[in-house]
């Protein structure tokens, strides 16, 4: 996806064609200024506008500031949730939202609130008296400490190397427990994930009442020294009801999900669930699509720009393969339609990883290149008779 640069009367114009809610205007715009075309999406107008909010405090400044302060497109094609979040926030007091731009808004913020980052409870260390604020404090790790991505590396010498401080994710915080992958409620007390997270957490030694999903985890500061969630954001696996056939699509003509019910960590403090719906089964390639995950095992990021490339996978109809950011940890982190940000699909796992090292002295730095190729592999959520 090419980098955009706006000259401030072009930003002027979009903020304006953004205020209106002229959708011929909009499209026009998209076009004239040869943007990407996830950009005609509903996702692609919700993140002009998060990047012009973004660029508002040094437009004057810098007149042809290029976009994407949110998203570190050279190191990483994911976007900081939390951030696009905020900027939509900031914008929404400022000048409002009008009524498509405000539901868009509100679909992708009940998206993220819903998407979950599933862990080992056993590991963790919870402060369960809140704090001023109200909320629980998780013991975390920064992630130069925690993350291995040296294991990448293609010189065995340089396996053993920590990550490099300048990665953008670099003092991001990561809770300090074993991460298993990610997933989303998909009702009040239903989490929905890929099949294999489950099942290699168990057989990794988590026990069913140890299993722990943390809801809506996007940071606005990723400098911060804590992880600070509300009391709502904490679920435990219902032991009650745990894998049977009924919940659960395997196998290579199945595909790899599966459901769970989810029951507050502390009793009776739930979140008002709201959701956008599931998508219909794919019928043609190339929809526009993005996702929200824990990859990495970092605070929630945004894939924004992808696109189903082949509605099968290896000859079975329940998978289909994408071109987003799709990392470890990635694993059960929800697809959406672009467009109707309805739930489309769960990320199953990695078509090939393409990632390489740059050796320093005494680190490494991981090189990611997405650029044509397959990223993921992902398990149709329709149909799914038993949800």
């Amino acid at each position: 996806m090419a980098l955009v640069k706006f000259t401030i009367d072009e930003r002027t114009e979009l903020r304006n064609i953004l205020h209106d809610e002229d959708e011929s205007r909009y499209q026009s715009f998209v076009e004239e200024k040869k943007l990407h075309a996830c950009y005609s999406t509903s996702m692609g107008r919700l993140m002009l506008a998060a990047e012009c909010e973004a660029n508002t405090q040094v437009q004057q400044a810098d007149p042809d500031r290029r976009l994407f302060r949110v998203c570190k497109r050279n190191d990483d094609k994911r976007c900081q949730a939390g951030h696009v979040l905020s900027n939509l926030k900031s914008r929404s007091k400022w000048g409002g939202f009008g009524s498509r731009l405000g539901n868009d808004y509100y679909a992708f913020l009940r998206n993220a609130e819903a998407t979950v980052q599933i862990v080992d409870k056993s590991g963790l260390i919870i402060d369960e008296k809140p704090n001023a604020d109200g909320k629980i404090s998780l013991k975390s790790i920064e992630a130069l400490d925690k993350l291995a991505l040296s294991r990448f590396a293609r010189n065995e010498a340089h396996r053993n190397l920590p990550l490099c401080d300048d990665a953008y994710y670099a003092n991001e915080r990561i809770p300090d427990t074993t991460i298993c992958g990610s997933g989303f409620f998909i009702e009040h007390n239903k989490v929905v994930t890929a099949a294999h997270v489950l099942k290699e957490a168990f057989k990794r030694g988590i026990s069913p009442q140890n299993l722990m999903f943390i809801r809506g985890h996007y940071v606005y500061n990723t400098q911060a020294t804590t992880i600070e969630v509300w009391p709502n954001q904490l679920y435990l696996l219902d032991e009650s009801e745990l894998l049977i056939s009924e919940q659960t699509r395997d196998g290579k003509q199945r595909g790899d999900m599966a459901w769970v019910r989810a029951i507050p960590y502390f009793e009776g403090i739930t979140y008002p669930f709201l959701w956008n719906g599931l998508a219909p089964m794919l019928e043609n390639t190339c929809p526009h699509i993005y996702g929200l995950g824990h990859g990495l095992g970092l605070p929630m990021k945004l894939s924004f720009g992808g696109r189903v490339q082949d509605m099968t996978y290896n000859g079975t109809s329940a998978m289909f393969t994408c071109d987003m950011n799709i990392l470890p940890g990635s694993s059960g982190s929800p697809i959406f339609d672009a467009n109707t940000h309805r739930l489309l699909g769960i990320v199953s796992g990695l078509h090939k990883i393409y990632t390489d090292t740059e050796h320093r002295d005494d680190c490494v730095k991981v090189i990611i290149d997405m650029s044509g190729k397959y990223s993921g592999v992902a398990t149709h959520i329709a149909p799914f008779s038993s949800l």
